[in-house]
């Protein structure tokens, strides 16, 4: 098989201080084998920070945080080659993949001498019922969730019962995602330092709607018109002080958590969204 790009972890040996870089040297070996057979255009040496190989507590949270800090742009796709590493490492991998904590596929190889394919994909599904009861119990409880409501003209939001009271701006942010879950289209990808100008203009457009004597928009307005940039930071601080107000407004912080935009990527790219089932959202002009 052959990949664009191939990232090879390793850890410091611990047994012996004069051999502790000995898994580097293994790593740059193997490096040099895989240039050599031209089976990769980029190929990168990774160093996870783990000082016990065999405790899957220790690993998963490690490689998981490592895994989510890639591009998860949608025209890329993940492989992991589970067949080195401890056992645990083995199980880390099948546990993201199942969970789909990490998108990504999963393959083995085996000795040719086991007269089998040198390479066979990992198929998961029935053999992982935990994980698949968990699921089935995240899809009851996010079914029980309180509907939110956003009333357009009057500029209110309300999570159940509750009133979050939001800022202009933060309003406008907060109407943009959830109008984008409501069409099933949940995700926004950003992956430079400014907004999009679509964006920048549905943006303008609720501003408008919502506030329509309001001077406090003329920067938004202006950037619309103009076509000029917006730095992604201002969505990142309105995102803050949301995610803020509607834990402050709600008694249970879990809760409020499935209510806030989330950002799936790192802290330069990313893909935001507010992950809500469409039936959950209502979006009206006004109050009856």
């Amino acid at each position: 098989m052959k990949f664009d790009e191939m990232r090879l972890f390793w850890i410091e040996n611990n047994k012996l201080e004069e051999d502790k870089n000995k898994f580097l040297h293994i790593g740059n070996n193997l490096k040099d084998k895989l240039r050599d057979q031209n089976l990769c255009k980029k190929i990168f040496i990774e160093f996870l920070n783990i000082n016990n190989p065999v405790d899957h507590n220790e690993i998963y949270p490690k490689l998981l945080e490592y895994c989510k800090s890639l591009d998860n742009s949608k025209h890329l796709e993940y492989t992991a080659a589970i067949s080195s590493g401890t056992p645990a490492m083995q199980v880390c991998w099948i546990l993201m993949a199942e969970s789909v904590d990490f998108k990504l596929n999963l393959i083995r190889t085996n000795e040719p001498s086991f007269n089998q394919d040198i390479i066979t994909p990992v198929k998961l599904g029935t053999g992982l019922p935990r994980i698949q009861k968990i699921e089935k119990e995240n899809k009851i409880l996010k079914d029980l969730l309180p509907e939110v409501e956003i009333y357009i003209k009057e500029r209110k939001l309300l999570i159940g019962k509750t009133e979050v009271s939001l800022h202009p701006m933060e309003f406008c942010y907060y109407r943009y995602f959830l109008e984008k879950a409501k069409r099933g289209n949940h995700e926004e990808s950003i992956p430079d330092r400014h907004l999009p100008k679509l964006m920048v203009q549905v943006l303008n457009k609720y501003y408008k709607e919502s506030f329509p004597y309001s001077d406090k928009g003329k920067a938004l307005e202006n950037a619309a018109i103009n076509n000029d940039d917006l730095p992604k930071s201002i969505l990142s601080e309105n995102m803050a002080n949301i995610k803020k107000k509607i834990i402050n407004s709600l008694e249970d912080k879990n809760l409020a958590i499935q209510y806030t935009i989330k950002n799936l990527g790192n802290r330069n790219d990313g893909v935001y969204l507010i992950d809500l089932d469409k039936k959950k959202i209502k979006i009206f002009e006004r109050s009856p």
